[in-house]
């Protein structure tokens, strides 16, 4: 199955906002594609283990981790508002430089509450699937 990974601005944003953008990205992704995880949550990277890591760039780190499962994709779906956000705008000319499927949010119809649903993580792989499959 083809693999996909969603950019999105957060600087500003709170986190539910955050996870209810990308549940719509992933409820429309997950027809075509198995969603890798680019919302890094866990302990790992939190500021204080990032701190206690060394990390200095806190924003580079997440950056890094984003362009490493974007290895592991075939296309990026980029949320409105990403050529305003730094680390969006990297992500989409790495994307384009190696040949990623490009797919922009502008260009996607809504989806149903059905359909965000039936989203869940596979806390193993850190891939998104609908259940529906």
């Amino acid at each position: 199955m083809r693999k996909a990974m969603i950019s999105q601005p957060m600087a500003g944003k709170t986190e539910n906002e955050i996870v209810e953008e990308r549940n719509k990205a992933i409820a429309v992704l997950s027809k075509d594609f198995k969603v890798i995880n680019t919302l890094f949550t866990d302990e790992w990277y939190s500021r204080e283990k990032m701190k206690e890591r060394g990390v200095e760039q806190i924003p580079l780190c997440f950056l890094a981790k984003s362009l490493e499962n974007m290895s592991l994709c075939h296309a990026a779906y980029f949320a409105k508002g990403w050529e305003n956000a730094r680390g969006c705008r990297i992500e989409h000319e790495v994307a384009k430089v190696y040949g990623l499927e490009i797919i922009y949010a502008e260009r996607i119809k809504g989806v149903t509450e059905e359909e965000l649903g039936r989203i869940k993580l596979d806390t193993e792989t850190g891939c998104v699937e609908n259940d529906t499959r």
